[in-house]
């Protein structure tokens, strides 16, 4: 964009500072919904589970490890993704062997038994069958009634979790479950418009957006984190916020309204993992960002982002 179109654009803005609250995920946690009935499941997870806020619910391709061979130093594992064959080769340390012996492990030169690093394995598979995608059925927050926190638990006794499993998983398909922490703290996106038709002169705006910044809690955190994406998703079994958020009537929106917060984006994405989400109304990508404006006049606009 050249120099004075830029500046026309900018210039039809009404504020030179605009806040906009940005929410994060920070960890996660994947499993198989039948997991969620392991007790063992439970005993190792528990204390990851217990700081996520999210969980959302969908189906992915099924991986089924089927065979290990060795070819030289090379040892090649078979997989099938949603019944599709994929091999991973794996380069092993001078001495090491692949063995079949109750179980298919690597004897080492000490001779330990060892397995190549599973999330390793799961992004190569992903990257050769072109990204497993978790199309996202129900989005969820892990905050119980009473304001407990223990999304296995919960989801154990999950109704919409249940319901959607009675109807029956696609072939080649499982159901999942994701857990989703989002970053303990909020942060705020500040631009500002040397163009804009009103100056802040005295920095109220600023200063607006500092209380913010500083004056949401976890559950709000939550709350707003988890419209943001069923607004964006439109999950086929969520109903609460699908058509409408952002409002004014939402208690967790009060507060953005009342420090005149421009926007609430929302972001999903990590580096090292192997799953793209996506729903009937999102393609799959491995980030996501769930942008909301607040105010519906036309110099409220946030320009660079994709309103579509």
């Amino acid at each position: 964009m050249a120099k004075d179109d830029f500046e026309e654009l900018m210039s039809k803005m009404r504020f030179d500072t605009e806040n906009m609250l940005n929410l994060i995920a920070t960890s996660n946690i994947m499993l198989d919904a039948q997991q969620l009935y392991d007790p063992a499941f439970h005993d190792e997870h528990a204390a990851g589970a217990a700081k996520c806020h999210i969980y959302m619910i969908g189906h992915t391709p099924t991986v089924k490890f089927e065979n290990a061979f060795q070819n030289g130093k090379t040892a090649h594992f078979a997989f099938t993704v949603s019944g599709v064959s994929y091999e991973v080769p794996i380069d092993l340390p001078p001495g090491a062997a692949i063995k079949h012996d109750q179980g298919v492990y690597i004897l080492m030169p000490d001779g330990k038994k060892a397995w190549p690093n599973q999330k390793l394995i799961g992004m190569e598979l992903s990257r050769q069958s072109g990204g497993f995608d978790f199309n996202v059925l129900y989005v969820g927050q892990a905050f119980g009634d009473s304001g407990s926190r223990n999304a296995l638990d919960r989801l154990a006794k999950h109704e919409t979790l249940q319901k959607i499993s009675i109807q029956g998983v696609p072939d080649g398909r499982r159901l999942s479950v994701l857990l989703v922490q989002i970053m303990p703290g909020t942060r705020l996106i500040t631009f500002f418009n040397p163009f804009a038709k009103e100056q802040d002169e005295n920095g109220d705006r600023i200063d607006l957006g500092l209380d913010k910044l500083y004056g949401t809690s976890e559950a709000e955190r939550t709350t707003l984190y988890e419209a943001s994406f069923i607004r964006y998703f439109q999950p086929k079994y969520n109903k609460l916020f699908k058509n409408s958020f952002p409002s004014t009537d939402m208690k967790s929106l009060s507060d953005c309204y009342d420090k005149d917060i421009q926007s609430v984006v929302a972001e999903f994405g990590f580096g090292d993992f192997p799953y793209f989400l996506c729903s009937e109304a999102v393609a799959k990508s491995d980030h996501h960002i769930a942008h909301h404006e607040l105010h519906n006049e036309e110099d409220r606009k946030f320009f660079f982002y994709d309103r579509g």
